[in-house]
């Protein structure tokens, strides 16, 4: 009896030790690099690289935008600090275009245009300041940007949630109106402290189909620019993942342990999105051992076609993943990373290894 009830709990102890089954691993091969040792230029907070038609590079950076060509040789930095023409204070969304491309104004609210030489062309000025808003995609003229609004506490700290809505302007200066995303946003407040929880993530492929979700949710929304239309793809239950407290020390320290009950419990599950034609990449926060974050794919309908290991750059961990500033253009990852020195470089790297299914 003895031994048949330690050969049953050998084999129990054998099942819960097995690994997970290995998914398909994507490849990253680096190609290009981007370094601002010894240049006229510095990276210090970048936001999310742009890419104009012609393989032109755009990065807005503390006080600056800068200007690459299509080799990455560095054109200029065309921020001028002040509400003039041509100046620039708070840079909320950037859209490359043929020969020109724009770029959108937080106060006052206004849309600058330049060349990729860098000659300031023109600008048009909004009604409305441009607050809490990010720009999200261009259709027929209108510009689409998300935007939320949250108030400051009397005293005290707290969460609050609030509402996330989508607005355009067009190229002449007109605001034409709402549209509610459905979604809300969490706010961490505290004294002189304003900490985001929560990200949108947005995808497209063509600009006009834009797919949303929220990290702490895994629930995929459409919304059809053509007809000011959103509507839920799926929406599934996704087991919340345990994040050692170490990986989540970007936190302001005065008030890391306030913040972090916050965040163990927030910035999960749906971190990232790619789309590729008729296919949904959703980067998640499950992390693989041995094998890196599992990507769903599934397609524009909403059907699940697999998932796969992706192995994240160094020093982008997972935690960080939602709001790291990285960019998919063509078949090409492109993420800003620390080097050995500690300073901040872009890389380019080429996927390699994709399933056939996930193309």
């Amino acid at each position: 009896m003895k031994k048949i009830i330690i050969l049953l709990l050998t084999v129990v102890a054998t099942a819960h030790a097995r690994p997970a089954a290995e998914l398909p691993r994507v490849q990253l091969i680096r190609e290009y690099q981007v370094s601002d040792t010894a240049g006229p230029f510095f990276f210090r907070h970048p936001g999310n690289p742009v890419f104009g038609p012609q393989g032109e590079l755009i990065l807005r950076d503390q006080r600056q935008l800068l200007i690459f060509d299509s080799g990455r040789r560095f054109i200029a930095n065309l921020y001028q600090p002040g509400e003039g023409p041509g100046e620039l204070q708070g840079i909320i969304g950037i859209w490359p275009g043929a020969g020109r491309f724009r770029v959108f104004n937080s106060a006052p609210g206004k849309m600058v245009i330049f060349d990729y030489r860098g000659n300031h062309i023109r600008e048009v000025y909004y009604p409305k300041p441009l607050y809490k808003s990010r720009l999200l995609s261009r259709v027929e003229g209108r510009y689409f940007f998300t935007e939320e609004e949250y108030r400051n506490p009397a005293s005290g700290e707290k969460t609050i949630d609030t509402r996330v809505r989508i607005f355009s302007l067009d190229e002449q200066g007109h605001f034409l109106g709402y549209l509610d995303s459905g979604f809300t946003k969490k706010y961490f407040l505290g004294p002189a402290t304003i900490m985001n929880l929560n990200f949108i993530q947005t995808g497209t492929a063509d600009h006009r189909n834009i797919f949303l979700a929220h990290s702490g949710l895994y629930e995929l929304k459409h919304l059809d620019l053509s007809a000011d239309t959103i509507t839920s793809l799926f929406s599934r239950e996704y087991p919340k993942v345990k994040i050692r407290n170490e990986w989540r020390r970007y936190t302001h320290p005065t008030s890391y342990r306030t913040r972090r009950r916050y965040f163990r419990h927030t910035l999960d599950d749906i971190l990232r999105i790619r789309v590729l034609d008729d296919k949904i990449w959703l980067f998640t926060s499950t992390w693989i051992d041995g094998q890196g974050l599992r990507v769903d794919v599934v397609s524009t309908r909403g059907e699940s076609l697999g998932s796969f290991a992706f192995p994240l750059p160094g020093g982008i961990h997972h935690s960080v993943l939602s709001h790291a500033p990285l960019t998919f253009h063509g078949h090409r990852l492109w993420v800003f990373e620390q080097d050995e020195s500690g300073s901040l470089v872009l890389n380019g790297y080429r996927l390699s290894n994709i399933p056939p299914w996930a193309r």
